[in-house]
């Protein structure tokens, strides 16, 4: 960990200061799954929630130092081998982190809708928690909803989007 951050600033990292990195550890993952806006757009009352949750093949690890979440690091697979995609994103890390509750909870991301939330549970029992509060679409911290639910509220606000930046 400390030849990634070595050239690039600790503070924008997460990191108070640079003897931190030598006490960062990775915690547990969280498997990234997407949802595309084509899919949202696409769904109907049938639509299985498991055909909107696309695996990334990405993983979000927390770093900690002195059990403090200070940052984040995102792993991507590729052919079978993990390579470190992007270091940083101590908001995210921190937020998911402390909405988690189990080891086998997921991040589930909506990139046209700049959302991330944390999932719990599986199939229809998945529920999710929004990591911000989002007037767009009515979503408040720390509000555990049933996945189908945020997905059709997500499907309705961005049923026009053409996918362009906002």
């Amino acid at each position: 960990m400390q030849a990634l951050v070595a050239t690039a600033p600790n503070v924008g990292l997460g990191f108070a200061k640079p003897e931190d990195v030598r006490r960062a550890k990775l915690e547990t993952p969280l498997r990234v799954y997407l949802v595309r806006l084509d899919a949202l757009q696409a769904m109907n009352d049938r639509t299985p929630l498991s055909s909107l949750l696309l695996d990334a093949r990405r993983t979000l690890y927390p770093v900690t130092v002195d059990g403090r979440v200070v940052s984040g690091l995102f792993a991507q697979e590729n052919n079978g081998t993990w390579t470190v995609q992007q270091f940083g994103e101590a908001a995210l890390a921190r937020t998911s982190d402390a909405h988690r509750r189990s080891v086998n909870d997921i991040l589930v991301w909506i990139p046209a809708a700049k959302l991330y939330f944390v999932g719990s549970g599986t199939g229809n029992a998945l529920t999710l928690t929004p990591l911000v509060n989002d007037p767009r679409f009515g979503f408040a911290v720390d509000q555990n909803m049933p996945a189908r639910a945020v997905l059709e509220r997500v499907a309705h606000a961005m049923a026009d989007y053409n996918g362009l930046p906002q």
